[in-house]
């Protein structure tokens, strides 16, 4: 049997509605452990959109680890057209060029998705980036 503090800790991490809590680094070694790239999340936007939204916040989270930035407001889910910004629009929201953005992108510095040709940056990513 457990401890009785390690039962009220996973507990506490239990909501009303069954849903879990999840911190910023445990979303990322959740989503290494799976092995959740861009293009999976993405391709289940029309076939699971739930597991889409999930996915998608468990992977802003995960970003959240990597910058140390735990306690930003977290934003409702938008429309998906609403959702992406061009390299273009970032580089302007950061202050550089557009060249810069697409190295960020390239290089991973900047999660961004690949889509013909182009990236496409997720909004409340470029949110943590600026802040």
């Amino acid at each position: 049997m457990l401890a009785p503090t390690l039962e009220m800790r996973i507990a506490q991490r239990i909501t009303s509605d069954g849903s879990v809590i999840v911190s910023p680094r445990i979303a990322r070694w959740l989503e290494q452990q799976a092995d959740m790239t861009a293009d999976r999340r993405i391709r289940l936007r029309d076939t699971d959109p739930e597991a889409y939204v999930v996915l998608a916040a468990l992977h802003l989270a995960a970003c959240r680890s990597d910058c140390g930035t735990n306690h930003a407001a977290a934003q409702g889910v938008s429309a998906d057209s609403n959702m992406w910004v061009s390299t273009s629009e970032a580089a302007e929201a950061l202050g550089v060029t557009d060249r810069c953005v697409r190295k960020r992108c390239k290089t991973g510095q900047l999660p961004a998705v690949r889509t013909g040709g182009r990236w496409l940056i997720n909004r409340t990513t470029l949110a943590l980036d600026l802040a």
